[in-house]
């Protein structure tokens, strides 16, 4: 079959969204231990500000990685233009047969990420959403489909008169014990989950 710069256009900007993730993901876990989750985009601004640190620290390695991002823009670029200009272009046919085949299964792997109901499909491909050890969940079900089951929890919406204002108002000062700038101050309770027996080894032993 003839392919076309539809397709092959298609891979070629599809492939780097999901392999430079999976690489950065990969990253992440030999610094940090932990992989890429959804919600680590929501620092962005966080990470940008970062940048003028990073860069002084270490400059060549930032000279590197920009050299890098324009090699790898211009090889993308050109490879879309090699593929629209050397294969032919699809049928309306084929295009509808592609899409008809493509949206049930785009169906199915949106229904696949709401990880609190059962899914018939994800029971028979055996994704188990591991969501209380994330290093686990990645291994298990590999980057991709990982990624996509946290996604839901990456949709967070600020509360009510969460603003710059307000959050500028809030005193940077130490408040005296027992006082308060509100009527009901606001209550931490701090409560470990772990749980230690002091009994020796030996004495559990014989009293069991």
């Amino acid at each position: 079959m003839p392919s076309s710069p539809t397709r092959i256009s298609g891979v070629i900007l599809i492939a780097p969204l999901a392999l430079v993730p999976a690489l950065v993901s990969r990253q992440k876990q030999i610094f940090l231990s932990d992989p890429l989750y959804p919600t680590d985009f929501l620092f962005g601004r966080q990470i940008m500000e970062l940048m003028p640190v990073l860069v002084r620290d270490r400059p060549w390695t930032a000279v590197g990685i920009v050299v890098g991002i324009v090699l790898a823009v211009a090889a993308l670029a050109w490879l879309v233009r090699f593929a629209w200009r050397r294969f032919p272009a699809l049928t309306r046919r084929q295009r509808l047969a592609r899409f008809a085949v493509a949206l049930p299964l785009l169906g199915a792997f949106y229904h696949m990420m709401d990880y609190n109901n059962f899914s018939w499909v994800r029971d028979r491909l055996q994704v188990i959403p591991i969501m209380w050890d994330q290093t686990e969940n990645y291994r298990h079900n590999g980057f991709t489909m990982a990624f996509a089951l946290n996604l839901p929890m990456a949709n967070v919406t600020a509360p009510a008169g969460y603003v710059s204002d307000a959050i500028d108002k809030i005193p940077t000062k130490p408040v005296p014990a027992g006082t308060s700038h509100r009527g009901k101050p606001d209550v931490i309770v701090l409560m470990s989950g772990s749980f230690w027996d002091p009994t020796p080894p030996a004495q559990r032993q014989a009293v069991a």
